[in-house]
């Protein structure tokens, strides 16, 4: 999808105008954390809770091996984009791979419900998740930098995707034996947005002053936005052929108004193990399901080719006003002439099987000081050309049922990263606060806003809840139903020796 592409890709550029996929994971181990059953529904609180709506959990995130210091550049005392003639063409490849990769994931917690009994724990969950993936290649960047340099280009897969639903989850755990518990979270689904792009190969040839473009791409969208095309929308198009071109300009609401495009289904299954005194391992898939989508557009690009004027070259003069507002949007509407995709079919339908997660971690406790534990936590993504992996170390520190803490490093393919977390549960009031990417180098925008100016792997999680005190009341029913039973007990046996004298 042209624009979609353009507008992540520009995100990107912009350096994290928006900023998390399945929940806090420097949270998996920490002691008291409500939500520790969306990583793994074998998980059991140690108390009942009923969430705050909405502040009850907030994660918020980014992922990627690309940054700010990738794409400005400060020249004369202004930032300037890559595409400066002043920044050259080494400077900017040599900090790209061949895939260049951007994740922003967003999960709001709308309500959570924890009922612990004995041996069991029951869970329910409503929250709505946001996912986008944007995959923009080396050779991309090489044509918009490099442009003349060859006479052609071959680019391949370049690729975005959004995804956001509502999730209604009902969830048990069960303790089976005393070094076993098993765990499932049965997932109804309520679809917003689907739209996924994809252009699996692109051939530029420099014909005369201009470039040919031949393209091999596709592009789905199931949402409440009506896209129309050139034809129905009234558009100026210079060919007849152009009447299909998919209309951005033109985006609306449907016409029912309704902002539910599909429905679905999914189930997490889990289980923990104590091994042996202190070793604890813990495995979990999550979202198994299957999603069907309606309002469906589909749309292709005709491969018969069209011709692109190229991209403007970017200055930075003392009398000329150039912002980087400015900048951007000259580049964004020079990448928009790039793609060109026609529909195909409208109002259809759509469906196939949602991302999962696997999550497989292993925790023990130092026979020195059972209060601190390390572990090791390793989760796989997989959704298709947008997999990732991640392994994260854990040391973490539990002194008092009523606080605990930990530190963490990760490692994946979007670089290293630290993170850390501080929760406070207390008998009726739990608290959360960390970040699973801690940045340490700074920039300043604004002269206020601060944001990471290497990779974008940053981060903001917090949460308010409030915590049952049934068990500890049950706890201290159980011990003074005890001391009276005793206490009757003693009085009996006093009793009998009296009556024997």
């Amino acid at each position: 999808m042209k624009k979609i592409i353009i507008l992540m890709a520009a995100s990107v550029l912009a350096a994290g105008s928006a900023f998390a996929q399945q929940s806090f994971r420097s949270a998996y181990f920490l002691d008291g954390y409500n939500h520790r059953h969306e990583f793994n529904p074998a998980f059991a609180s140690r108390t009942s809770y009923f969430s705050v709506p909405v502040i009850s959990a907030f994660n918020l995130e980014t992922q990627s091996n690309l940054g700010v210091s990738t794409f400005l550049y400060p020249v004369n005392g202004k930032l300037t984009t890559f595409m400066n003639s002043s920044v050259s063409a080494d400077e900017f490849l040599g900090k790209l791979d061949p895939e260049n990769r951007l994740n922003l994931n967003n999960r709001i917690s709308l309500f959570s419900l924890g009922i612990k009994s004995r041996k069991s724990f029951l869970t329910f969950d409503a929250g709505m998740k946001t996912t986008t993936d944007v995959n923009l290649p080396y050779g991309l960047f090489d044509f918009m930098k490099n442009a003349g340099k060859y006479q052609q280009y071959e680019i391949s897969d370049i690729s975005a995707k959004i995804d956001s639903r509502l999730e209604f989850a009902l969830g048990y755990s069960r303790q089976v034996s005393d070094r076993l518990n098993v765990g499932a979270r049965v997932k109804f689904l309520v679809g917003i947005a689907n739209i996924e792009a994809n252009i699996d190969r692109m051939s530029i040839q420099m014909n005369e002053d201009k470039w040919l473009i031949q393209s091999q791409g596709t592009l789905k969208s199931s949402s409440f936005m009506d896209i129309k095309t050139k034809g129905e929308s009234g558009a100026e198009i210079s060919d007849p052929s152009d009447k299909d071109l998919l209309d951005f300009d033109s985006i609306k609401a449907t016409e029912d108004g309704s902002l539910i495009s599909g429905f679905g289904a999914a189930i997490d299954l889990g289980a923990e193990m104590e091994v042996i005194d202190g070793l604890k391992i813990s495995f979990a898939v999550n979202d198994l399901g299957y999603m069907s989508w309606k309002n469906t557009i589909s749309a292709q690009t005709s491969g018969k080719g069209w011709s692109f004027e190229g991209f403007d070259e970017v200055a930075l003069d003392g009398d000329k006003e150039n912002s980087l507002k400015k900048q951007f949007k000259d580049l964004t509407d020079d990448m928009m002439d790039m793609f060109d995709f026609r529909r195909t079919e409208k109002d259809g339908m759509n469906g196939g099987m949602i991302s999962a997660t696997i999550n497989a971690g292993v925790e023990y406790s130092m026979p020195f000081y059972r209060d601190l534990t390390a572990g090791v936590l390793s989760s796989t993504h997989i959704n298709g050309g947008y997999t990732w992996t991640e392994a994260r170390l854990f040391a973490n520190h539990k002194p008092a049922r009523w606080f605990s803490c930990g530190v963490n490093y990760a490692v994946s393919k979007f670089g290293s990263t630290m993170g850390a977390v501080i929760g406070f549960h207390t008998s009726g009031f739990s608290m959360f606060v960390g970040s699973d990417h801690l940045n340490f180098k700074l920039a300043k925008a604004n002269d206020s806003l601060l944001y990471p100016y290497e990779r974008l792997n940053a981060d903001i999680n917090f949460g308010i809840a409030s915590r049952s005190i049934w068990e500890n009341n049950g706890v201290v029913m159980k011990r003074s139903g005890r001391r009276a039973c005793q206490s009757a007990e003693a009085h009996q046996w006093q009793k009998q020796i009296k009556n024997s004298s």
